[in-house]
């Protein structure tokens, strides 16, 4: 029975602290005050549809449909973005290339002009 509470116990504290702060963790919510929003446009024209940077790291957002249509500028935007990456490569194939190319996912939870 000690053996059992004991392994509990144990069991209980590795999985609660398997996912901090100091490490990346699958669909962990983030926030990132000073990123980029790119809009290389729309996927019928060619374009890429949205791209956002973050620390010089280029991400396809999953969900671009939560993006206003309104950030489909020529110019990039600063935003601060609340975000999950599932740790998930999405292949686009837009715009005059042969190959898609591949870039990390981003799920988009919130977005806001800076």
């Amino acid at each position: 029975m000690k053996n059992l509470i004991f392994f509990t116990l144990i069991s209980i504290g590795i999985f609660s602290s398997s996912c901090d702060e100091s490490i990346s963790c699958p669909n962990m919510e983030e926030h990132h005050p000073d990123a980029i929003l790119r809009w290389t446009g729309d996927y019928a024209l060619d374009g890429c549809g949205y791209i956002i940077v973050m620390d010089q790291v280029e991400y396809k957002p999953l969900n671009e449909n939560v993006i206003d249509p309104g950030f489909k500028l020529d110019y990039d935007v600063k935003v601060a973005v609340t975000y999950e990456i599932p740790h998930d490569e999405k292949e686009i194939a837009c715009g005059m290339t042969k190959e898609p190319v591949y870039r990390e996912g981003i799920q988009i939870i919130s977005l806001e002009k800076k």
